[in-house]
């Protein structure tokens, strides 16, 4: 039987996994926003004050009001969905319902306030969620990614998400771009809640891995075509849900710098959703001067989210750097002051067996090399996948 809980320290300078969620108050009215913001404080909670575009995934407890509602426009719903509990408030004098939703009024219903923050104020998401990106091109984070998910998935639940428009499309990768189930050109998010129940039932499989897979291309799929666009906000809401139900989410976050660029000095900033959402960030480099470089160049913004940062080396014949040469510079680039740290620097080597198993459609198996640097991973994350 398959454990179906993964177990996690929490982001750096955080309690661990049974540590309080954040409660931020999105409320316009002012008397109301001090109610709310006195009932969280009396929880034992420390509140904080936001805006409801702002809202993402990862985000606790969400308090929000018409005004709040009515300001952040079409992003309103999608952001409610987004976060982990919205419990809706108004006032006993203008009793207006955020989006048509039954709210708590104040100040008659603190005490039902109270017991909302009560419990999902002290709530744990259960699942936890592993953000692998590509420093560069030929990196090698989509097969990290992938690898990764396939080990995790033979001992818990786990979800892999395409969370990048320029993906390779991780069903065409996996050799399941015929089978039954959603892509995520097929997802609406902040259409409603996303359920873990659902997505194990819709999304196509690897044998008990399940694939949230972009439509990048408008790729044919069984049953129809899916359409071309940015996926991104799908993702997130799948990562999302899927954590929220106790899964464990392994996302590829798609390549930084594209060989090209690299040599120009180009580089696409960390994706700033993608990094709140996650519990720890998987950094894959080439062992070259160029891939030292340029992980120089983004490592400090991974830091300064607060994740966990992994730094997966992956050397190939004729590379001359190693873990030795690349710590610390590495841990020399961390921002004075930031929160994030370097908690592992693995090394795994090419895998051709990957790509040839995926190819013949043969169960992948990693390689001792990368199934040791991915345990390393994972544990450095404080991601516990037992048996």
């Amino acid at each position: 039987m398959r454990n179906d809980t993964s177990t996690l320290r929490g982001k750096a300078g955080r309690p661990t996994a049974a540590g309080r969620a954040t409660v931020t108050v999105c409320v316009a009215d002012p008397d109301l926003a001090e109610d709310c913001l006195a009932a969280a404080t009396a929880c034992g909670l420390s509140p904080s004050r936001s805006s409801l575009v702002e809202v993402g995934p990862g985000t606790g407890l969400v308090l929000c009001d018409d005004g709040a509602y009515q300001s952040a426009g079409p992003a309103a719903a999608s952001a409610l969905a987004a976060a982990d509990c919205a419990v809706p408030v108004c006032s006993d004098l203008t009793p207006q319902r955020p989006g048509g939703r039954k709210a708590v009024a104040l100040p008659s219903g603190t005490p039902t306030l109270i017991r909302e923050l009560q419990s999902g104020g002290t709530a744990d998401l259960g699942g936890r969620h592993l953000a692998v990106f590509g420093a560069h091109g030929g990196a090698g984070a989509s097969t990290f990614a992938c690898a990764s998910a396939l080990l995790a998935a033979r001992e818990t639940e786990t979800v892999l998400v395409e969370a990048t428009p320029s993906g390779p499309g991780l069903d065409l990768l996996l050799g399941i771009e015929s089978a039954q189930g959603m892509r995520l050109g097929d997802i609406r998010a902040g259409s409603g809640t996303i359920e873990a129940e659902q997505l194990r039932a819709a999304l196509p499989r690897r044998g008990s891995l399940a694939v949230a897979a972009g439509s990048a291309g408008g790729r044919t799929v069984a049953g129809g075509r899916s359409p071309a666009g940015d996926d991104t906000d799908a993702a997130l809401a799948v990562a999302h849900a899927a954590r929220r139900g106790g899964l464990l989410v392994v996302s590829d976050g798609g390549v930084l710098a594209e060989r090209e660029a690299l040599v120009a000095g180009e580089t696409r900033e960390l994706p700033e959703p993608l990094l709140r959402a996650a519990d720890g960030v998987v950094l894959v480099v080439r062992s070259t001067l160029a891939g030292m470089v340029q992980a120089l160049r983004v490592l400090p913004q991974a830091a300064e989210s607060g994740a966990l940062v992994v730094v997966a080396l992956r050397r190939s014949r004729g590379d001359a750097l190693g873990e030795g040469d690349f710590l610390p510079l590495l841990r020399e680039a961390l921002p004075r002051g930031g929160h994030g740290e370097i908690a592992e620097l693995c090394t795994f080597g090419s895998e051709r067996r990957i790509a040839a198993a995926l190819d013949g459609g043969e169960e992948p198996r990693p390689g001792r090399r990368l199934a040791g640097a991915i345990r390393r991973a994972w544990d450095a994350a404080g991601i516990v996948v037992a048996a």
